[in-house]
């Protein structure tokens, strides 16, 4: 039986597979495990609203990830005990997917980018979001010459202001069509700017690679 690379306080994401259509699951962590018969973890509950939750029972998929590895595997619950710990049944199968490095989150955003060194500014719209880059979208065609600076601003889903953002132009598309314009952009810096893409990405991990 091939071994999971658990950790003590590893997070884990649980969904119950008594109530598939239901969108939720629990975030918990890891409390111990022993090899081929069980893993402990703090008691999963689903916080539904302030005062709503929901206890997470019988069949479940789980999945964690590690080093850049998504793991997941279907189990049961095997017992729970009054402290708040539950004990799941090891499983004897699990797949493991390996991820971006940066997680990508699909966005629609509102931006503003200036080319080089230019004092004008272009107005586009961003589709993806990572803390390494973006996807940027214009009307029009807009000349952006491959490893171009970009410089940009816009705000993100959480109302953090990401301003002048430094980037260089990858994969650039034009489509003569439709008149838009495509741009790949890889986050050179600064690094306070980076941070905060980070941090909302990070909020975000669980509900993408789900």
């Amino acid at each position: 039986m091939k071994k999971l690379p658990l950790s003590i306080e590893q997070e884990i994401v649980i969904k119950s597979l008594e109530a598939d259509k239901s969108p939720h699951h629990a975030k918990t962590i890891v409390i111990g495990a022993k090899h081929g018969e069980y893993i402990i973890i703090e008691e999963p509950i689903i916080r539904i609203s302030d005062n709503l939750i929901s206890i997470v029972e019988k069949v479940v998929y789980c999945w964690f990830i590690k080093d850049g590895i998504k793991y997941s595997f279907e189990t049961v619950i095997l017992k729970k005990l009054d402290d708040g710990l539950t004990f799941l049944e090891y499983p004897k199968y699990f797949s493991e997917d390996r991820l971006r490095k940066f997680i990508r989150i699909r966005v629609n955003l509102e931006a503003k980018f200036r080319i080089n060194d230019d004092k004008d500014y272009h107005e586009g719209s961003i589709f993806d979001i990572s803390q390494g880059g973006c996807l940027l979208h214009t009307r029009g065609l807009v000349i952006v010459p491959e490893k171009a600076k970009l410089t940009l601003t816009f705000v993100l889903p959480n109302d953090q202001i990401i301003k002048d953002i430094e980037g260089i132009a990858c994969n650039v598309t034009y489509n003569r069509m439709k008149q838009t314009t495509e741009v790949g952009v890889r986050f050179t810096g600064p690094g306070s700017e980076i941070k905060k893409l980070a941090r909302f990405c990070y909020m975000c991990q669980f509900f993408k690679v789900e």
